[in-house]
């Protein structure tokens, strides 16, 4: 007999929900891909609404050059030293049944941490107090100004983000996956509620704070899970402890990778800073619309991988590595190479859906849909490239990711350099950052095949059969947004795209019917990737059982 849940019995089933371990790659990476999809669609509507208020100005520029900096801290320590070496460790100690020391060990490591966190942000406070000139040179006195304060505005939630970091590696250490993606949509939230009620009162400082808001609430919604794990947290400071020096070791070539990668960021924003205004903005809308497909699917599916590819490292089960390692990276081209067709053929219309609001002009569209057109070059070898560095991590190997990042990263500097004396124009900027993503990728993919070799014939064929269907959905697209009668296009005779609604409706109409095509083909192909389907249709129907469940039966 089954029976409706009152409201408790419905939040006792959310709560082991919320809590419950995720133990499959697929598992994972659904409930990873569904919640980072909710934080990168409220990543979206928060660049809207600062697009819709400020435009490609001069002030939205400055806002976005200061966010970058600070964000730079939570790069190094938690996407370098924490994301890399400190999960597979940590995991190391848990499946040994050693958790005292690998409790032991993660107070030193965060401990640590924020000693390294406090140092890096008096060094910025110190650089943006007397010398902000040498992070935006292309800004005026007024605006290195702005930029000053609101970098210093955005550094006091910086130990925050680095205690979420941390606390987010645990729980993904334990397979707990659903609550650190739920709790990292809060700091969107929090930018949000700045940028909406503190904008009226402080101006562009308002999101500012709202980037602090964002991170306390990243912080504390995680502590409750955490004290489930009952991990003995200590203030302890040694650096001498065999796990610790191997953390240290496995994360420097990491963290340098990715300070590396920070100067290639840097580079494109200092450029941008020298063009005209409302470049850094055009950079940063683009960036953030082909990171989207990138971040649900690609970063999702990296993300789950890493514990169970660390655990089959731990185990000497090089065949069981192989094989997931070659079906993940499957399911990332097969998720994320349409978008990247998507974002070529139906650029336009995908920027002024995405940001076409308030004082975010037609110039701006069209500025933001060229370099969004760049970017979705290399789409495909961006997602790569975090599955096949993680792969590396799992083998306790974070050099060869490092190595090749600095052969990309070098090859990025000088095309953009080059290309700003050549062009001017902030475009340029995703084509160069495409070329690079693909070098390291490629770099990357044969590194590990040498190292480990690779299901190369089964890779290929299902790359191929992608790639293929991608195509053909492509030709559908343009087709179909290109066919003019009359020289009017035939999406503008049959509705008035002006209006977003219109616009939202028949552009979404089209790339359903082009996903389907492409789903039909992958069918034709018989490619194994559709099984994901079926995997995600259960997950959905499982979460049935937060609302009804068999009569005296709870959800474990």
């Amino acid at each position: 007999m089954v029976k409706t849940l009152d409201g408790k019995q419905i939040f006792r089933n959310g709560t082991a929900l919320i809590y419950r371990r995720q133990t499959t790659i697929l598992s994972a990476a659904f409930v990873l891909a569904v919640l980072m999809l909710a934080s990168r669609l409220l990543g979206l509507l928060r660049l809207r609404i600062l697009g819709s208020i400020f435009g490609t100005s001069s002030e939205l520029d400055v806002y976005m050059a200061a966010f970058s900096w600070p964000d730079t801290i939570f790069q190094l320590l938690v996407m370098g030293a924490l994301s890399s070496a400190f999960i597979p460790i940590f995991t190391d100690y848990i499946i040994k049944g050693e958790k005292k020391t690998a409790a032991y060990v993660a107070s030193a490591v965060l401990n640590i941490s924020l000693v390294f966190t406090f140092i890096l942000m008096l060094g910025l406070f110190i650089v943006v107090s007397w010398f902000p000139a040498l992070l935006a040179p292309g800004f005026s006195s007024e605006q290195l100004t702005h930029f000053s304060n609101l970098t210093k505005i955005m550094l006091l939630g910086q130990p925050f983000l680095v205690l979420s970091g941390f606390l987010t590696s645990v729980l993904q250490s334990y397979q707990r996956f659903l609550l650190p993606a739920l709790a990292a949509t809060l700091y969107n939230v929090g930018i949000i509620a700045g940028a909406i009620w503190l904008t009226p009162l402080f101006g562009i400082y308002g999101p500012a704070w709202g980037v602090v808001i964002g991170a306390i609430l990243f912080f504390l919604a995680q502590i409750p899970l955490v004290r489930t794990l009952k991990i003995d947290l200590r203030p302890v400071f040694d650096f001498r402890h065999e796990g610790v020096v191997t953390i240290g070791k496995l994360s420097l070539p990491r963290t340098l990778g990715i300070a590396v990668g920070q100067i290639d960021a840097k580079v494109d924003l200092v450029l941008a800073t020298l063009m005209s205004v409302g470049s850094v903005s055009v950079f940063v809308f683009a960036n953030s619309l082909q990171s989207f497909p990138v971040s649900v699917f690609g970063y999702a599916i990296a993300i789950a991988a890493l514990p169970t590819l660390s655990i089959e490292f731990s185990q000497k089960k090089l065949s069981d590595f192989k094989q997931t390692l070659t079906s993940s990276l499957q399911q990332i081209f097969f998720l994320v190479v349409p978008f990247g067709v998507i974002f070529m053929v139906l650029r336009i219309p995908v920027v002024r859906l995405a940001f076409g609001a308030g004082s975010f002009s037609w110039e701006d569209t069209v500025a933001t849909a060229t370099t969004l057109s760049f970017f979705a070059i290399g789409l495909f070898a961006q997602a790569g490239v975090l599955l096949l560095a993680r792969a590396f991590y799992a083998l306790h190997d974070t050099l060869t990711p490092i190595k090749s990042g600095l052969i990309a990263v070098t090859f990025n500097v000088i095309a953009s350099i080059i290309a700003y004396y050549l062009f001017y124009r902030v475009e340029v900027l995703g084509m160069t950052a495409s070329a690079a993503a693909i070098l390291n990728f490629l770099i990357l993919l044969n590194m590990l095949h040498r190292k480990i070799g690779l299901e190369q014939k089964t890779l290929l064929t299902s790359t191929l059969k992608t790639f293929t269907a991608s195509l053909i959905m492509g030709v559908f697209l343009y087709l179909t947004t290109h066919i003019r009668i009359q020289d009017k296009y035939l999406l503008d005779l049959l509705t008035d795209t002006t209006r977003t609604l219109n616009l939202f409706l028949s552009i979404s109409l089209i790339t359903i019917i082009g996903m389907l095509i492409y789903v039909f083909i992958a069918w034709l192909f018989k490619s194994q990737e559709l099984q994901m389907f079926k995997v995600v249709f259960e997950k959905i129907r499982n979460i049935r059982k937060i609302l009804v469940v068999e009569e005296n039966q709870t959800i474990n």
